[in-house]
């Protein structure tokens, strides 16, 4: 039996985002396209997004003078809750960023200003994570419809309060403390 050798014994992993090594793919100026559903971004339904919810995010990877540059177009759709029906609508989620992987803070003053700092080490680059902070980022906040689900209109007394159902007289408990107060 021949012997095994290290690519043989290695555990294979669980998931193509398990992290990559963004310095080598810099070094060839690779791109690489992942796709998400909710399941995939945690942080995400923590951000109250529902089941429908899907990205495709592709990472290019590039050198730069700062270590490892990482251009990121993420396109897709969120399902959040309307806040003003509360049904679900679909956000549609496009945004396209570049940044710069450094291993510190410190790093961050030097970067040029059309690139964003991302704290990480090049060599295990998680880029579930990554998409993630950048869904994150995209989302409004205050997920709407358009003007078409505007809660309906409540008809309002002179006074600007809302009127009552026809046939039923509305408590005012203090409705005659001005003339209360206007006696003494």
């Amino acid at each position: 039996m021949p012997a095994s050798g290290a690519y043989d014994t290695r555990p294979m992993p669980d998931t193509p985002d398990d992290p990559v090594d963004a310095t080598l793919l810099a070094g060839r100026a690779a791109a690489v396209l992942r796709g998400y559903s909710l399941q995939d971004l945690p942080r995400v339904k923590l951000a109250g997004a529902l089941p429908g919810t899907e990205m495709a995010v592709e990472f290019r990877f590039g050198s730069a003078e700062t270590g490892v540059a990482v251009e990121t177009h993420l396109e897709g759709k969120v399902v959040l809750i309307c806040q003003r029906c509360l049904q679900s609508v679909e956000v549609p989620v496009i945004s396209d960023s570049m940044l710069a992987v450094l291993g510190t803070d410190a790093a961050a003053n030097e970067l040029p200003e059309d690139r964003e700092p991302v704290v990480a080490d090049a060599t295990r680059l998680d880029l579930r994570w990554l998409a993630e902070e950048e869904v994150l980022l995209a989302l409004p906040l205050v997920p709407m419809h358009d003007a078409a689900c505007a809660p309906a209109e409540v008809e309002t007394d002179a006074a600007g309060d809302e009127a009552p159902p026809e046939g039923e007289r509305r408590h005012r408990p203090f409705e005659n403390l001005r003339d209360l107060l206007n006696k003494h």
